[in-house]
């Protein structure tokens, strides 16, 4: 063998080498988002930042809550099947839904910020109060999700039972932040009352709504679609038509869903979990378009177009919680996960998360520009976008979460964007994602790209551009 063919050999093994993908070691899990190396960059966060801001939201709303540990719902309190139309008809005494009658939809925001505080401070004081009301709330008659006269097995949804999903998501990450640190038997009295939650409500409810559309779901038989409904509207000009078939998963129903994929990675219940990784990847098959918008974007034709950019950015955060949680137990498929299955509009493709959070993040920053419904597509108030008239919307710092997996300049970008001081509110905190469910998107996983890893998978690593191979003379 001559000598510079045995160089060469050398050298192209040494870049085979570089090329192979390295299996990157997870960060030591400590709750379905948390790791260790988080924490660690959260606590640099609190003094140095970024999002010093939002760090400072958090901590207050942790201390108000030390002050006052209030929050218990009382639930069904009434000896019959829930409905939800009985509070709107008086049936239901005052507290009817969590925060009080019609809801209140930062119920959950404080005890949820001290069990964070907690976790990064190691102060008990924010601990013991979050333990005591969880242990309440456990104990409270009318949240027993077990208790078939109070909550019937054949329920469907009710138009604002999503708020009690969204409390039942805040109290679960509090409880996640702080369980590690329980005694066995208060783990075990916790854990009993979230199960029993995310059976009925991410499981039951839903299965009852979505079986409408393919009976035997649960046995993989989609090939019977039930029918296609009435019209919902365009999703935009020129767009796809909507039909109230893909209701199934709008975004009511992925909050459901959200509280099995929260409490299924935290206990580490297969059942939960393969439920909630059903009806996301129903959603892209069935309540997704070919070009990755999604159903909920029909919603523009309320009061402003912005509306259709809000509801769709807010289904694609919560079905990116549920995403990320059972990623960080080892299964990403959700994360990787390509249809182009569908029914009645939405064959085609390919579809996946990755797409669909692109498409929406590029609608944020202005290089996808879609219209409502209309003859004129020069009318800039008529653009469905985050920022255009009657909009002030941040909610795609959602996309922060997915983007620790994804490390997507798209995403990156849209998340980083300049953002308004001030930003329009649908009743709860919007820095804080989809439906204002985390302490803060961006303080937690904001610019984390690249700096940890909480996946037991392979990392994406970059294709070397310093390697060059000499000329065999």
């Amino acid at each position: 063998m001559k000598p510079r063919s045995l160089v060469l050999m050398i050298m192209i093994s040494s870049v085979a080498w570089t090329l192979t993908p390295q299996v990157a070691q997870a960060d030591s899990r400590l709750a379905p988002h948390v790791t260790q190396a988080e924490v660690e960059m959260w606590k640099q966060r609190t003094t140095a930042g970024p999002y010093l801001d939002e760090w400072n939201r958090i901590l207050s709303r942790a201390n108000n809550f030390r002050s006052n540990p209030t929050g218990t719902w009382p639930g069904n309190q009434l000896n019959v099947a829930w409905n939800g139309d009985d509070v709107r008809d008086g049936k239901q005494p005052p507290n009817s839904y969590p925060g009080g009658g019609g809801g209140n939809r930062t119920w959950g925001d404080e005890i949820r910020d001290a069990g964070l505080v907690y976790m990064i401070t190691g102060d008990t004081s924010y601990r013991n109060p979050v333990r005591a009301l969880l242990l309440k709330q456990a104990a409270t008659a009318g949240t027993n999700f077990a208790n078939a006269t109070k909550w019937p097995s054949t329920y469907i949804n009710m138009d604002k039972d999503f708020q009690i999903a969204n409390w039942l998501r805040k109290v679960a990450y509090a409880y996640t932040y702080i369980r590690s640190s329980l005694s066995a038997g208060d783990r075990a009295t916790i854990d009993a009352w979230f199960l029993n939650a995310a059976t009925y409500w991410g499981k039951t409810v839903v299965h009852n709504t979505v079986r409408q559309r393919f009976p035997n779901r649960l046995n993989d038989n989609y090939s019977n679609p039930g029918n296609q409904g009435s019209s919902q509207g365009k999703t935009h000009f020129g767009g796809y038509d909507a039909y109230s078939f893909s209701r199934a998963w709008d975004n009511k129903m992925a909050t459901y869903t959200a509280v099995a994929g929260i409490v299924g990675p935290m206990l580490g219940n297969a059942e939960l979990i393969s439920t909630a990784k059903r009806f996301v990847k129903e959603w892209i098959r069935y309540a997704t378009y070919p070009n990755c918008t999604i159903y909920d974007q029909y919603r523009w034709n309320g009061a402003s177009p912005q509306t259709g950019w809000l509801y769709a950015m807010t289904t694609i955060g919560t079905n990116i919680t549920t995403a990320d949680h059972i990623a960080r137990t080892g299964d990403t498929e959700l994360y990787t996960y390509t249809s182009s299955e569908g029914a009645y509009n939405t064959v085609g493709g390919p579809k996946s998360l990755l797409c669909i959070s692109r498409r929406i993040a590029n609608m944020a920053l202005g290089n996808v520009i879609v219209y409502a419904s209309t003859t004129s597509t020069t009318d800039s108030s008529k653009i469905i976008d985050a920022s255009g008239p009657g909009g002030n919307l941040v909610y795609d710092v959602a996309l922060a979460q997915a983007n620790v997996h994804y490390k997507d300049k798209t995403l990156k970008s849209s998340y980083t964007r300049p953002m308004p001081s001030n930003p329009s509110s649908g009743g709860y905190d919007p820095w804080g994602g989809d439906w204002g469910n985390l302490p803060a998107a961006r303080f937690m996983f904001g610019q984390m790209e690249g700096k940890v890893w909480p996946y037991t998978t392979a990392a994406d690593l970059a294709a070397p551009t310093n390697i060059r191979l000499l000329p065999v003379e």
